[in-house]
Order: C-alpha cells, then structure tokens, then sequence
C-alpha cells in the first residue's frame, strides 16, 4: 500500500482545489417546552480550525413547535457574537434572527439555516456555535423537539435537531 502526502492540489489552471478541512456533527434529542422571552441555548457544537482564516460552512436544524399567537424567534451565536446579518428594519424587531416560527401546534417541523461564517481566525481556535430560542409571549410557551400539544400519542413522537460544521479553505 502507498502513501501521497501533499502541501497544495491544483487544478490544471494553477487554482487550488477546494475541500473540506474539517467537520464536526452533533445530533441533540433534548426535549424543551419554554415560556422565556429571554434566549435560551437549545443546542451547541465545537469545531477546532486547522488553518487560519479558514470559513465554516453551518448546517443548523431545529425541530420547533409554537402556538400560532405569537413567534418563537431563534438566532445563532459564534461564541458570544451573533452570526447574522442585520436584519431588523422597524424599531419593534429584533435583530439577527434567523428562525421565526409560527403556528406548528401539533408537530415540531423542521427549521433550516444554511451559512458560510467567516471568523477571521488563526489556526487551532476553537469555536462554539449555539442556536438560542425564546418565545415572543411568556403566555405561549414553544417546544424543541417535541410538540407543544405534548401528548403521549404516536402522532406526538418527538424529533430531534442537528447541526453540521465544516471548515473549508479561505
């Protein structure tokens, strides 16, 4: 058996190649029926960089359930910093929220976000992403990988949340 080890692959022009440099999953069964109107943290995963300046390629699904009265409204938070854009155009949003999520009683769909963060970091930093959750009324409670009507039925099975990071070469 041979080994290749190499520094660099180029395509025929000269250009590196692209490819991932290094993943990391984490699958969250947690089951979570909340009233806050303050952020919760519903799921969290790590990711080390092996070179610097490299972007992270986040996959985030959350299963999330919420009377249709009012919003359950969830954002994404590299260490303590909020991922997203600025978003708020009124003065009454919020800013940086990537999931608002009404009127799923009886199930928790799924809720995706796919993103491309650029954390502007050297090599071996480990970053933490978390996905944060609350209700826009402590009067209607969401639920996380389960549904709020929360019965012991086959219908009412809970689900569960994912998230994927991969590095990828700057």
């Amino acid at each position: 058996m041979s080994t290749l080890k190499v520094n660099q692959l180029l395509d025929t022009s000269g250009n590196t190649l692209e490819r991932i440099l290094n993943k990391e999953h984490k699958a969250d069964a947690t089951k979570l029926i909340s009233t806050s109107e303050s952020f919760v943290n519903l799921m969290e995963d790590t990711i080390t960089t092996t070179v610097a300046n490299s972007k992270i390629l986040i996959f985030c699904q959350l299963n999330i359930s919420k009377y249709n009265s009012h919003s359950f409204l969830g954002r994404l938070l590299r260490g303590s910093t909020n991922v997203a854009p600025s978003t708020a155009d009124y003065s009454n949003h919020e800013d940086g929220i990537w999931w608002n999520v009404r009127s799923n009683i009886y199930s928790s769909p799924p809720q995706t976000i796919v993103y491309l963060d650029s954390p502007s970091v050297s090599a071996s930093t480990t970053l933490t992403y978390t996905a944060q959750g609350k209700t826009t009324s402590s009067g209607n409670s969401f639920g996380f990988n389960k549904n709020i009507n929360n019965a012991n039925t086959l219908h009412d099975a809970p689900t569960f949340s994912n998230m994927v990071l991969l590095e990828l070469p700057a």
